[in-house]
């Protein structure tokens, strides 16, 4: 019997409510991260969230073990029953804790491993988080395979929240980098046990075995997808900090972290959603054409501007927010946006191969571009936190020529398809970027611009944003149109 419920696709007025639960969780995530950051920046240094990060790149290439992927394979499966589930969890429950024991390991030989002995510290500290984020995937994949982002958007929002408000109050409190180690432990704390709380018909402790070859043989191949990607992210941070020093790992962390809160919490919102949706499209052996296209031109004419337009108040957006001695921040910010254009242009790719049931594909896809990727960016390290900024951007380059095609097959789209609307979003982002362009080259680009004259900027390219979206007719207005419509009538 199939314990979580299985429905036949999602009807726009269901799809629509996921939207708005999802996009009221990431809102609220995006409001508690981006103030976070913003306190903790003038509390901490470059240095002290360099600690944080060499520390939390040491987790990342230990806990790329542990990405196999099990709550997809819970929202994608035919039928989830209680063994299927005891099979999930006891693969989980055993593997965190060899990752945990491993973190542990290396927190002993920090004084070997580290030149900071604080990293030692904070080692011990994250090793916890494994083993108390493990009690938590099983009612979290079925929440979503089920659509119920209400309850998954509420329990994100209380530990976050909690977790936040104890890292800046453990900050203020002179704890420094253990502030940081403190906080995502109780962040983890907080959100199992909101789970349990708020879902206590998906907690699962039976153990079990039966299915284990077919997670064994789903998880290995998204453990070389997620794996791969952790690794690559954290033998990078790893290797800036080594070569360029701590300092520029914590600018670069720094920057990683404000261009996340945008592009993290945008398209979270749509993947979370839609990674249900396309799974039961697939299911039931319809296309996915129309469904992504419209995705598609959703994201670029959103996340385009969005990322354009920070990209040209970098300057002005750090030093408002963190200060002057964050200026050195503004050049990786902007180099970040950029790489983040050209991933949009690709978008929701990983969420296609998982559906398609082309893991073992995309696998090998990941390896080459990690590969690439990380040969780009330690090659540029080797120079500056600029040159690695350069080689993050053409590795962003490289992943657009090699998913492409690919995503173009899976959907059964072709160039006519994606050429218009790539046209669309070009002169939607060139009409929203332009007042504060001008405004930037006008004061030689400084980053002590005003900040009325930046946020007049702002207001003003929304405006030709949305002239240009009335102009095109584009699917964004009629949606507003058709929402507004539905309200009057209710």
């Amino acid at each position: 019997m199939d314990v979580a419920s299985d429905h036949k696709g999602q009807a726009p007025g269901s799809i629509r409510r996921s939207f708005l639960w999802a996009a009221i969780g990431q809102t609220g995530m995006l409001v508690i991260q981006f103030g976070s950051s913003v306190v903790l920046a003038r509390i901490l240094t470059p240095y002290e969230l360099g600690v944080f990060a060499i520390a939390l790149a040491t987790v990342g290439m230990i806990t790329a073990f542990q990405s196999l992927g099990l709550g997809n394979y819970l929202i994608r499966a035919d039928v989830v029953d209680r063994d299927v589930l005891s099979s999930v969890f006891s693969v989980n429950i055993l593997l965190s804790i060899a990752i945990s024991a491993i973190i542990v390991t290396f927190g002993l030989l920090g004084q070997a491993l580290f030149k900071d002995p604080g990293v030692q510290t904070v080692l011990f500290w994250i090793a916890w988080t494994p083993l108390i984020n493990a009690l938590s995937l099983v009612p979290t994949g079925l929440l979503q395979r089920e659509g119920n982002f209400k309850s998954i958007s509420t329990i994100r929002l209380i530990s976050s929240l909690t977790g936040t408000i104890c890292t800046v109050l453990f900050a203020i409190a002179g704890f420094s980098y253990m502030s940081l180690a403190y906080g995502s432990v109780i962040t983890a704390v907080m959100g199992s046990v909101a789970t349990c709380l708020v879902a206590p018909r998906h907690v699962q402790f039976r153990l079990g075995t039966r299915h284990w070859r077919d997670i064994y043989k789903f998880g290995s191949r998204m453990l070389m997808i997620n794996g791969v990607v952790q690794m690559q992210n954290q033998v990078s941070n790893f290797a800036l900090g080594n070569l360029s020093g701590l300092s520029a790992l914590g600018l670069y962390s720094r920057a990683n972290n404000l261009f996340s809160i945008l592009s993290d919490n945008v398209h979270t919102v749509l993947a979370r959603v839609l990674i249900a949706d396309f799974a039961q499209i697939a299911r039931d052996g319809a296309p996915l054409r129309l469904r992504y296209l419209r995705v598609l031109e959703f994201m670029t004419a959103i996340l385009w501007p969005a990322f354009a337009g920070m990209a040209v108040l970098a300057g002005p957006m750090v030093y408002i927010l963190y200060g002057a001695k964050w200026t050195a921040l503004a050049l990786p910010l902007a180099v970040l946006c950029f790489n983040g254009i050209l991933w949009v242009s690709v978008t929701m790719a990983w969420e296609l191969f998982v559906v398609a049931k082309e893991t073992s594909k995309q696998a090998r896809f990941e390896i080459i571009r990690a590969t690439v990727g990380v040969a780009l960016f330690v090659t540029g390290a080797l120079f500056s936190l600029t040159g690695a900024m350069v080689g993050r951007v053409a590795e962003g380059m490289f992943a657009v020529f090699l998913y492409l095609p690919h995503i173009k097959r899976m959907t059964g789209s072709h160039d006519g398809d994606f050429l218009p609307i790539y046209r669309r979003s070009a002169v939607v982002t060139i009409a929203a970027i332009c007042p504060p362009l001008l405004l930037m080259v006008w004061h030689g680009w400084d980053a002590r611009t005003p900040f009325v004259q930046v946020a007049m900027s702002v207001v003003a390219g929304g405006l030709l944003w949305a002239l240009a979206l009335l102009y095109y007719r584009h699917p964004i207005i009629t949606e507003l149109r058709g929402l507004a419509a539905r309200r009057r009538s209710a």
